[in-house]
């Protein structure tokens, strides 16, 4: 007789399953539908208050079969405050900031012989999906006056001329 694939159902899965049996299915046919082992559906149900802490805490990537939670979190909660704050003020931050930044928190919280790696800073972009963007145009260092005074005097400029004759050009380039 073959052996049974292993089956690990992400979190996502498990609270669907926790969901179906309170709703009154049967576990035998749920197990099935899942396909899992019987009594791997019973497991969940003894577990359930602890997946759905997990589900609801934010904490855990909900379509991964494992849940790993953050070695250090005060750490990493301190970082993403101030990536958070840093992006709000239309800051761009690289990599190599960060690094510099979690390294610097590490030494506030006591962990002096703590060392912050490219490895730890890709998992808390994935953990978290943090994207380092560049910042294009120059919309974060326009006030709003001095754009109504441009906008009225453009159209002040342009009022004589037809709208079919005006052009935008500013992204164009000529490939030959």
């Amino acid at each position: 007789m073959a052996r049974r694939k292993l089956t690990i159902l992400p979190l996502k899965r498990k609270i669907e399953l926790i969901e179906a049996v309170e709703s009154g299915k049967k576990q035998k046919i749920l197990a099935e539908e899942f396909q899992i082992p019987a009594n791997s559906v019973s497991t969940i149900m003894k577990r359930k208050d602890h997946y759905r802490e997990q589900f609801y805490s934010g904490q855990v990537d909900v379509n991964k079969q494992r849940a790993r939670l953050a070695n250090h979190d005060d750490m990493e909660a301190e970082l993403l405050r101030w990536f958070t704050e840093m992006q709000g003020n239309n800051i761009p931050i690289s990599g190599p900031m960060m690094k510099t930044k979690a390294t610097s928190i590490a030494e506030t919280l006591g962990k002096n012989n703590w060392e912050c790696n490219e490895g730890w800073i890709a998992r808390l972009k994935k953990r978290h999906h943090i994207v380092f963007k560049t910042l294009c145009g120059e919309s974060s260092s326009v006030d709003a006056a001095s754009l109504n005074q441009w906008r009225d005097n453009v159209l002040k400029k342009t009022s004589k001329y037809e709208p079919f004759g005006a052009y935008n050009a500013d992204e164009t380039g000529l490939f030959w």
